[in-house]
């Protein structure tokens, strides 16, 4: 008999799948969103060469102009990129939230699948000990794993899947922006 935990572990990791699944299927294939994929990646090998590349004074006006036309361009095709992907985001919210509701009414109701080490605080107490009887808070409940694994899994198979479009590091976007303010 497979333990509780490992049937939570099973569902969130056949959730993650098959939400990925349906994204590569409505969006990450189709030609408009791959003309964007490759419109991105071929703006931002421009703006690399263009700023890696060192000019004299009288150029560098019309080198900054371009850096800036291709910075605003990568940002039309990131728009265009999050515009696609938001139709699936919404659709991906709606599986999680009915797997997460037939997780914690239905298949595991007042089921103690896990004992966690620590006693949560404040709200995620709430979540951890959701649909659980006990007064002892340590107890872990088979919705609070699937969102733990979900959140987990997920981000693997998203990684690992490579479809969509990576988004920058907000910290090379801010370490970025420090050297250009000490420049």
């Amino acid at each position: 008999m497979i333990s509780t935990a490992l049937q939570v572990f099973l569902y969130a990791l056949a959730n993650a799948v098959l939400s990925e699944l349906i994204g590569y299927h409505f969006v990450y294939k189709r030609d408009d969103y791959q003309s964007i994929k490759a419109g991105l990646e071929r703006t931002t090998k421009r703006l690399a060469a263009e700023e890696a590349n060192e000019t004299n004074r009288s150029n560098q006006r019309k080198r900054q102009r371009r850096i800036d036309e291709l910075k605003k361009q990568v940002q039309v095709y990131n728009g265009k990129a999050s515009g696609k992907s938001m139709r699936l985001s919404l659709v991906t919210a709606a599986l999680q939230i009915a797997t997460f509701y037939y997780m914690s009414n239905y298949a595991f109701p007042n089921i103690t699948v896990a004992k966690l080490p620590f006693t949560p605080f404040g709200f995620v107490q709430g979540l951890s000990h959701r649909g659980l009887d006990s007064d002892d808070y340590t107890d872990c409940s088979a919705a609070f794993l699937f969102l733990m694994a979900s959140l987990f899994i997920r981000a693997f198979v998203q990684r690992y899947g490579n479809w969509s479009i990576r988004k920058a590091s907000p910290f090379a976007q801010a370490l970025e922006q420090a050297k250009e303010a000490n420049l």
